[in-house]
């Protein structure tokens, strides 16, 4: 049955507001995307890449929309955050006895689990996951828990827009991968500021952006889901205009979303 609904799913090409507008109805990905847009659930769905739906054409609902460019795009901003993840950690515990870690918006906290998880040196990590929702704290805990990542990985409740003075030169590594897609220019900077307050000197920053989507209109008017979409360069510069002396692109620039490095000296 997966053979068949990937044929089928490659048969047209995506297209959110093309030709089969009943379809998105019948999707249950679609579904979730519409009850909490920009949440976690949805994009945890996309990290999985798997159709859950009960009956074919829910299954082949899934599937098509899954493939499509943002969702796409959303796997391969994974991929680079975790790879990133991995090599900073791995560098600094090369250096130092530990590495401590913070997550604004962590959402499912997918990057980092995948990074630390079965690493000889993940007791050696020390991480801290900040959200807004409940239940992301929730299923990112439980997700911890099952990788094998017990004590040393604290969720907690709270405004990933406002860290606690408590939290200045705390951090080696801050991340945040979707936060920003929601922030108008002036509130990124601040956050920025912020941010590089909460890291040590040697510090650095994993930050993202969404860059474009073919299927804004859709995005928008189907699930309400609306982002601040913005070049590379226009992004870049957004970075340098912080505090942040050191600054530069960890993705290409033909990709969907689009990482940045900042580094506290």
């Amino acid at each position: 049955m997966p053979d068949l609904l990937d044929l089928l799913a490659r048969t047209k090409p995506y297209d959110f507001i093309g030709s089969w507008p009943r379809l998105a109805a019948r999707s249950p990905f679609m579904a979730q995307c519409r009850r909490t847009p920009g949440g976690f659930l949805p994009l945890e769905m996309i990290y999985d890449n798997q159709p859950i739906g009960d009956t074919l054409i829910q299954r082949l609902a899934d599937r098509y929309y899954l493939n499509g460019a943002l969702c796409r795009g959303a796997r391969v901003r994974l991929q680079q955050a975790t790879h990133w993840l991995r090599q900073q950690i791995e560098d600094r515990l090369s250096r130092q006895e530990s590495v401590s870690v913070l997550s604004l918006a962590s959402g499912g906290a997918r990057d980092v689990i995948a990074a630390v998880a079965g690493a000889s040196w993940a007791d050696r990590v020390q991480y801290l996951g900040v959200d807004i929702d409940p239940e992301a704290v929730k299923y990112a805990h439980e997700r911890a828990l099952a990788a094998g990542l017990n004590g040393q990985f604290r969720f907690e409740l709270g405004n990933a827009l406002r860290p606690p003075r408590a939290w200045e030169n705390r951090f080696d590594i801050v991340t945040s991968l979707g936060l920003f897609d929601y922030l108008r220019d002036s509130t990124a900077v601040r956050l920025l500021d912020r941010i590089h307050a909460l890291l040590r000197p040697g510090g650095t920053l994993l930050f993202g952006m969404v860059t474009s989507n073919p299927n804004q209109r859709f995005f928008e008017d189907y699930m309400n889901w609306k982002m601040i979409y913005r070049p590379p360069e226009r992004i870049l510069e957004l970075a340098r205009a912080s505090k942040f002396a050191r600054v530069g692109p960890v993705s290409g620039r033909d990709d969907y979303f689009f990482l940045v490095e900042c580094q506290r000296l």
